[in-house]
């Protein structure tokens, strides 16, 4: 199985949609030092760095950029600063990261050696109402926006959090920022937003609608995880759904776990919807075999292990994100 894996992951360098290791970044953490997780389980972050990304193989991280509902420039000021830092680090790698935001210039990156990053924001709070904030972001490599984190912002409600409401979906503000996206040829992502804005949005899409980081609740029942419902929602609009690592949302210690919930993907919304969406640095406690980058062929092991065909396997690794980024 191991001369197995390695051919998977070198067919299909991977692709993984959602890391928030900027947040680090900020507090000093250099992306391209290799790091040992300073707490127990590897607990809350230190998990991806391009020394770690490297040996896993990987072709593009795309990272989240995270701020705190703040008014009067603040929180794009700090989305900004994330975006400098991780921009700053690549200038500095000697051509070992690059910024590859299309599945065209991941290819490139991944055949000269490189390993490529682009960005999502969470939370349309950081536009202070200014969609034409958008174009710029994009041409930084934006390639995702969550409409809703953890608060209430005047796009929608989200789905935990502060002003939260399952029955409250996009205001106008939100469906204009829907359009604005699909027209810079950003994706919206549904991770975090109420059901109601998730409907709403997956109803207007017109280009692939993705939920970066999540789980499936037919494999574990719990507020962070897709029911099959929307898991079909978002097969319909062509998009993909990241499955998660963190061992709260998957329901088990262990890369098989994450394993299953690739396959409930994969059975509720076809082959072309599952992806990778690890959720690394994000507060989360990551299975003990897949405690960062390095150790993916160990997911790649457990889903040959559940007889996931190898066609299906190279698409949740790179190909189905690609996809959605040529989109």
């Amino acid at each position: 199985m191991i001369d197995e894996v390695a051919g998977l992951l070198r067919e299909h360098p991977p692709v993984d949609l959602h890391a928030d290791t900027p947040s680090l970044m900020r507090a000093g953490y250099d992306l391209l030092r290799r790091h040992r997780p300073f707490l127990p389980r590897a607990a809350l972050g230190w998990h991806v760095d391009l020394p770690r990304l490297a040996a896993g193989g990987y072709s593009c991280q795309i990272f989240g950029l995270v701020s705190l509902p703040r008014r009067g420039g603040r929180a794009a000021r700090v989305v900004e600063a994330q975006m400098d830092l991780v921009e700053r680090a690549a200038a500095r790698s000697g051509g070992a990261l690059v910024l590859a935001p299309t599945g065209e210039t991941i290819r490139a990156a991944s055949r000269a050696g490189a390993v490529g990053y682009a960005f999502g924001l969470e939370g349309a709070h950081a536009l202070e109402g200014a969609l034409d904030r958008l174009g710029p972001w994009s041409r930084r490599g934006l390639r995702y926006l969550t409409p809703a984190h953890f608060s209430r912002n005047e796009a929608c409600p989200p789905k935990v959090g502060l002003g939260a409401s399952p029955d409250d979906g996009l205001s106008r503000f939100g469906r204009a920022l829907v359009e604005a996206c699909e027209a810079e040829r950003i994706l919206v992502d549904l991770a975090h937003v109420s059901p109601r804005t998730f409907r709403d949005a997956a109803a207007m899409a017109r280009r692939p609608a993705i939920v970066s980081h999540a789980g499936s609740a037919s494999a574990w029942p719990m507020w962070r995880n897709l029911d099959d419902a929307a898991v079909r929602a978002v097969a319909r609009t062509g998009g993909v759904v990241g499955a998660i690592f963190g061992t709260m949302f998957t329901g088990g210690p262990t890369a098989a776990a994450v394993a299953e919930h690739i396959a409930a993907l994969w059975r509720a919304g076809g082959e072309d919807l599952p992806a990778l969406g690890s959720d690394y640095d994000g507060l989360i406690v990551p299975p003990r075999d897949l405690r960062d980058p390095s150790q993916i062929g160990n997911l790649v092991a457990a889903l040959l292990d559940l007889r996931v065909p190898r066609r299906v396997i190279g698409k949740v690794l790179r190909d189905n994100a690609l996809r959605v980024l040529d989109a």
